[in-house]
Protein backbone atom coordinates (compact mmCIF):
# COMPACT_ATOMS: atom_id res chain seq x y z
CA UNK A 1 0.00 0.00 0.00
CA UNK A 2 3.09 2.17 0.73
CA UNK A 3 4.03 1.60 -2.88
CA UNK A 4 2.34 5.03 -4.17
CA UNK A 5 4.24 7.15 -2.07
CA UNK A 6 7.90 8.66 -2.90
CA UNK A 7 10.90 8.01 -0.43
CA UNK A 8 12.75 12.04 -0.03
CA UNK A 9 15.63 12.27 2.26
CA UNK A 10 15.45 16.01 3.62
CA UNK A 11 18.36 18.05 5.42
CA UNK A 12 17.04 18.90 9.08
CA UNK A 13 19.92 21.25 11.08
CA UNK A 14 22.23 19.07 9.51
CA UNK A 15 20.63 15.36 9.44
CA UNK A 16 19.54 12.74 7.07
CA UNK A 17 15.78 12.84 7.46
CA UNK A 18 13.25 10.60 5.53
CA UNK A 19 10.05 10.92 4.86
CA UNK A 20 7.85 9.26 2.53
CA UNK A 21 5.37 11.42 0.47
CA UNK A 22 2.15 10.51 -1.29
CA UNK A 23 -1.45 11.59 -1.94
CA UNK A 24 -3.21 14.30 -3.79
CA UNK A 25 -0.80 17.75 -4.42
CA UNK A 26 -2.57 20.69 -2.72
CA UNK A 27 -5.12 19.07 -0.82
CA UNK A 28 -5.41 19.21 2.82
CA UNK A 29 -1.68 17.47 4.05
CA UNK A 30 -1.76 14.91 6.91
CA UNK A 31 1.44 14.06 8.65
CA UNK A 32 2.16 11.46 10.41
CA UNK A 33 4.90 11.00 12.89
CA UNK A 34 6.00 7.40 15.02
CA UNK A 35 6.80 7.43 18.25
CA UNK A 36 9.89 5.59 20.36
CA UNK A 37 13.30 6.57 20.63
CA UNK A 38 16.07 4.44 19.51
CA UNK A 39 17.90 3.11 22.90
CA UNK A 40 15.42 5.05 25.30
CA UNK A 41 11.87 3.11 24.99
CA UNK A 42 11.56 -0.59 24.82
CA UNK A 43 9.65 -0.24 21.37
CA UNK A 44 11.02 2.17 18.32
CA UNK A 45 9.19 2.32 15.33
CA UNK A 46 9.30 3.61 11.87
CA UNK A 47 7.19 4.79 9.27
CA UNK A 48 6.06 1.14 8.61
CA UNK A 49 4.81 1.48 12.22
CA UNK A 50 1.22 3.13 10.39
CA UNK A 51 0.57 0.41 8.19
CA UNK A 52 -2.41 1.01 5.71
CA UNK A 53 -3.28 4.43 7.07
CA UNK A 54 -1.07 6.55 5.14
CA UNK A 55 -2.16 5.17 1.86
CA UNK A 56 -5.97 5.55 2.76
CA UNK A 57 -5.59 9.42 3.71
CA UNK A 58 -3.76 9.36 0.29
CA UNK A 59 -7.11 8.67 -1.06
CA UNK A 60 -8.12 12.34 -0.56
CA UNK A 61 -4.88 14.30 0.98
CA UNK A 62 -0.84 14.95 1.01
CA UNK A 63 0.54 12.92 3.21
CA UNK A 64 3.84 13.03 4.81
CA UNK A 65 4.98 10.34 6.96
CA UNK A 66 8.25 11.53 8.82
CA UNK A 67 10.97 8.51 10.42
CA UNK A 68 12.35 10.44 13.47
CA UNK A 69 16.12 10.24 14.24
CA UNK A 70 17.41 6.93 14.57
CA UNK A 71 14.46 5.34 13.43
CA UNK A 72 14.45 3.31 9.37
CA UNK A 73 16.24 5.70 7.23
CA UNK A 74 16.74 8.93 9.29
CA UNK A 75 20.26 9.32 11.00
CA UNK A 76 20.62 9.30 14.80
CA UNK A 77 22.93 12.01 14.88
CA UNK A 78 25.22 12.78 17.83
CA UNK A 79 22.57 15.05 20.04
CA UNK A 80 20.88 12.97 22.81
CA UNK A 81 17.37 12.36 21.40
CA UNK A 82 15.28 14.83 23.72
CA UNK A 83 11.87 16.31 22.76
CA UNK A 84 13.03 19.77 21.92
CA UNK A 85 15.76 17.58 19.27
CA UNK A 86 12.89 15.54 18.09
CA UNK A 87 10.38 18.53 17.52
CA UNK A 88 12.95 20.17 15.36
Amino acid sequence: LMDQFREQYLDVEGRRTRILRGGRSGALTTVFVHGGTPGVTPFCSGSFIWGAAPARFAESRDVVVIDLPGAAGTDFGSEALTMTVLSR
